[in-house]
C-alpha cells in the first residue's frame, strides 16, 4: 500500500483511514484499485488525486451520502472553519439528514462527519467523542478541497456535475463569473442569466446587491459573508425550489414582503445581520421552514406575529439579539390610558410551536413598572413552555425571577439547559428531585444571582456531566447531596468573587486569595474553567485576567450597539419631523 501511494503523506493518511477496521480480505480490491490508478505520465498532483480517489470511491460502501457530504466542504472558502450547527442546518435543509424518518438529525449529521474524519477527509478542532459536538468546528485540508473540485470537474460519475455544483467562495467577486452567464430570458423574470445548478455558493465575496440569475432547480444558496445591502422585491421568483438560504453577515435593514413566497424554504440563516431591524410578516407562509437562525442580529426589534404559523419549525435561535423585545414585555398606552402589549410575537406565542427541539431566546432587558399591576407577566417564563416536550436545547438570556416548577417533569428530552439571568436567586426544588431532567447532560447557570443550590435527591439528573456556575457570586456552598449525581465530571465554579470549590466531602468553597498553595483536587476529575484546568492560584489569576478582557470586549460591543440604536432612533425622529413639516405645509 505504501509503495502504491509513492510516499505521498496525505495519500497514506487517507488510504490508511479507508483501510481502518477492514479485514485483510477487503484490502485486496482496494490494492488493485490503487495499482490501476498508476499514471506515470501524469503530473504529481493528478497522481495524488487518483490515489485519493480510491478512498473517495470507497465512501459509498459505508454510506451513499458521504460523497455529497464531502463535496459540501468545497462550498466554503479555503482554510475556513465551519461550525457543526451550520453543517447540520444545511444538510437537514437539503434532506441529507436524517436518513430515516424519525431519526435524530443531529446524531445522524455527527455520525457522517465522524466517518469522514476517521477516513481523514476532514479535520476537527476537537475530539469527536465529546457530548458537546455542537461546539466543534470542521475544515478540509487544502488538497482535499482541491480534490473535491477535481472530482466535480471530472463529473465524478454524475452527469453534468460541474454544472450542478457551482462554488466560487472567497474569491473577492463583485459579479457572477462570466462563464456562468447565458443569453436567455427565463419566464416571468427580467434576468438574462439562467443556471442549471442545484447548489450554488458565493460565500465570502464582495456582492453588495444580489446577482440577478434564474435558477429553477436551485435548492442550496450560500451568500453569507457578503456586504449585501438590499434584496430585490422579486427575489423569490428567481429560485422557486430553494430550500436552504444562507444570508449571514448581510448589511440589509429589512427584507421585501415578497420574501415570503419562498414556500419551499427549510433553512433560513440570517445570523450576524447586524443592521436587520424587522422581518416581514409574510414569513408566516414558510410552512416547511424547520430552521430560523437569527443569532447576533443586534438591531432586530421584534419577531412578527406570523411566526406562530411556522408549524414545522424545529430550531429557533435569537441569541445576542440585544434589541429584541417580546410582546408581553413592552406596553403601549391606549386612548383611555389602558396598557396593552405592543406588536410582534410574544414568548407565549413561541411556546405554541410544538415541534421545537432547540430554542435560544434573548431579550432587551426592558420591563414596564406597571406590568405586575396590570396582571401581565413580570420576570417569569410563560408556563406553557412546558408543552414543548420535544426540546433538547433551551438557552435563555432573560431577566427572570422564577421558572416553571414542572419543567423538570415535562421536558424529559432536554439535554442542555442554559439560564443567564442576573435576578434568578433560586431554582425550583423540583429541578433536583427524584427523576428530574432524565436526559439532561449540561446545566449552565453562569452569571445567575443564585444564593443557594437546592438539595439533590438520589436519582435526580442521572445523566448530568457538566454543571457551570461561573459568575454566581452570591453562591457560597454546594450541597453534599450533589455527590448523588455520579455522572458529573465537570464542575465550573470560577469567577465567583475569588472563590473556588475545594473538592472535599463538604463541597464548601474557600477563599484562595489568602492562600498561595495550589488548590487540591479530588480523585474525581473536575474542571475549573470553560477551557482551562485551574490547579494553582497563579493559573486562576491568569484565567481571571483573560475573562476580564473578554468581558471588556463584550461591554464595548454593547456600547457600539447602543450607539447604533440611538442613531437609528434619531434617524426615525428626523424622518417623522420632516413628514410633520410637510403636513403642516400642506395645511
Amino acid at each position: 500500500m505504501a509503495q502504491e501511494c509513492e510516499g505521498l503523506p496525505l495519500a497514506l493518511k487517507v488510504i490508511g483511514g479507508t483501510m481502518f477496521g477492514k479485514d485483510s480480505c477487503e484490502w485486496e480490491p482496494l490494492l488493485k484499485k490503487l495499482t490501476k490508478s498508476r499514471m506515470h505520465e501524469r503530473p504529481v498532483v493528478e497522481k495524488l488525486y487518483e490515489r485519493l480517489k480510491v478512498g473517495y470511491d470507497d465512501l459509498s460502501e459505508e454510506d451513499d451520502r458521504l460523497k455529497q457530504c464531502f463535496h459540501y466542504f468545497a462550498a466554503f472558502p479555503e482554510d475556513s472553519d465551519i461550525v457543526f450547527e451550520e453543517i447540520l442546518f444545511h444538510w437537514t435543509g437539503e434532506g441529507l439528514v436524517p436518513k430515516h424518518s424519525g431519526d435524530d438529525p443531529r446524531a445522524d449529521a455527527f455520525s457522517l462527519l465522524k466517518k469522514l474524519w476517521v477516513r481523514s477527509f476532514i479535520e476537527s478542532n476537537g475530539q469527536l467523542g465529546s457530548d458537546q459536538c455542537y461546539l466543534l468546528n470542521f475544515k478540509v485540508h487544502d488538497v482535499m478541497r482541491d480534490l473535491a473540485f477535481y472530482l466535480l470537474e471530472t463529473d465524478c460519475g454524475t452527469p453534468h456535475a460541474k454544472q450542478l455544483y457551482l462554488y466560487r467562495a472567497g474569491q473577492n467577486l463583485e459579479e457572477i463569473p462570466q462563464e456562468w452567464k447565458t443569453i436567455s430570458k427565463p419566464p416571468k423574470s427580467v434576468c438574462t442569466t439562467i443556471l442549471k445548478a442545484r447548489r450554488l455558493s458565493l460565500d465570502t465575496n464582495k456582492f453588495e446587491t444580489l446577482p440577478e440569475f434564474y435558477a429553477p432547480k436551485l435548492v442550496f444558496l450560500l451568500l453569507g459573508r457578503n456586504p449585501i445591502v438590499s434584496l430585490p422585491a422579486d427575489f423569490s421568483s428567481y429560485f422557486p425550489k430553494l430550500s436552504v438560504l444562507n444570508l449571514r453577515n448581510g448589511q440589509f435593514h429589512s427584507l421585501p414582503d415578497e420574501f415570503g413566497d419562498l414556500k419551499n424554504l427549510v433553512c433560513l440563516d440570517l445570523s450576524h445581520c447586524h443592521e436587520l431591524e424587522t422581518l416581514p410578516d409574510t414569513i408566516r407562509k414558510f410552512h416547511k421552514l424547520k430552521f430560523l437562525i437569527l443569532d447576533d442580529c443586534w438591531s432586530l426589534q421584534y419577531l412578527p406575529s406570523g411566526v406562530v404559523e411556522l408549524t414545522s419549525l424545529q430550531v429557533l435561535h435569537t441569541a445576542h439579539c440585544e434589541c429584541l423585545t417580546w410582546a408581553e414585555h413592552t406596553l403601549a398606552s391606549g386612548q383611555f390610558g389602558e396598557l396593552y402589549p405592543t406588536i410582534g410575537a410574544s414568548l407565549k406565542d413561541i411556546c405554541r410551536l410544538l415541534l421545537l427541539t432547540e430554542l435560544t431566546i434573548s431579550a432587551e432587558k426592558v420591563w414596564h413598572p406597571k406590568l405586575k399591576r396590570e396582571g401581565l407577566p413580570q420576570n417569569k417564563l410563560p408556563h406553557n413552555i412546558c408543552v414543548l416536550t420535544k426540546l433538547k436545547l433551551l438557552q435563555l438570556s432573560l431577566d427572570i425571577k422564577t421558572l416553571p416548577a414542572n419543567m423538570s417533569d415535562r421536558c424529559i428530552q432536554l439535554q442542555e439547559l442554559e439560564l443567564c439571568s442576573s435576578i434568578l436567586k433560586y431554582l425550583p426544588r423540583s429541578f433536583t428531585h427524584y427523576g428530574a431532567f432524565p436526559a439532561l447532560i449540561r446545566l449552565n447557570l453562569s452569571c445567575c444571582n443564585l444564593v443557594e443550590f437546592p438539595e439533590v435527591d438520589e436519582g435526580a439528573l442521572p445523566k448530568l456531566k457538566t454543571l457551570d456556575l461561573t459568575g454566581c457570586k452570591s453562591l457560597t456552598s454546594i450541597p453534599d447531596s450533589l455527590n448523588f449525581v455520579t455522572s458529573l465530571n465537570k464542575l465550573i465554579v470560577v469567577d465567583c468573587e475569588w472563590y473556588v470549590c475545594e473538592m472535599s466531602s463538604t463541597w464548601k468553597m474557600r477563599d484562595i486569595s489568602k492562600n498561595s498553595s495550589p488548590v487540591p483536587l479530588n480523585s474525581r476529575k473536575y474542571t475549573f474553567g470553560a477551557h482551562y484546568d485551574i490547579e494553582t492560584v497563579t493559573e486562576y489569576l491568569e484565567w481571571k485576567k483573560m475573562n476580564f478582557q473578554r468581558r471588556t470586549a463584550d461591554f464595548q460591543r454593547k456600547i457600539a450597539n447602543l450607539q447604533r440604536k440611538i442613531a437609528n432612533r434619531q434617524r426615525k425622529v428626523a424622518i417623522f419631523n420632516a413628514s410633520l413639516k410637510r403636513k403642516i405645509g400642506d395645511i
